[in-house]
């Protein structure tokens, strides 16, 4: 299981966000914070999105922009 994990400055404190594929995902990460699951980053026809289990109004495209930057390096090998 590959794995990226790194902590974010949330408006409250930092967390713990952990990027992860586990076996049979498809080619998905799955995005914890904090260790609670809160989506899945998967690749689609023209890039990857971003789909969360709740949509949260505090996550905003600029967000997920990163991830999906953090996602390409990690596969990319990079990171």
């Amino acid at each position: 299981m590959a794995e990226i994990i790194f902590t974010a400055a949330f408006p409250d404190f930092d967390r713990i966000v952990e990027l992860c594929t586990p076996h049979g995902a498809g080619g998905g990460y799955y995005l914890l914070i904090d260790r609670l699951y809160q989506g899945l980053i998967h690749k689609q026809l023209h890039g990857y999105r971003v789909s969360l289990q709740n949509p949260n109004p505090d996550f905003t495209q600029a967000d997920f922009d990163i991830l999906i930057d953090i996602v390409k390096e990690h596969e990319r090998g990079v990171l």
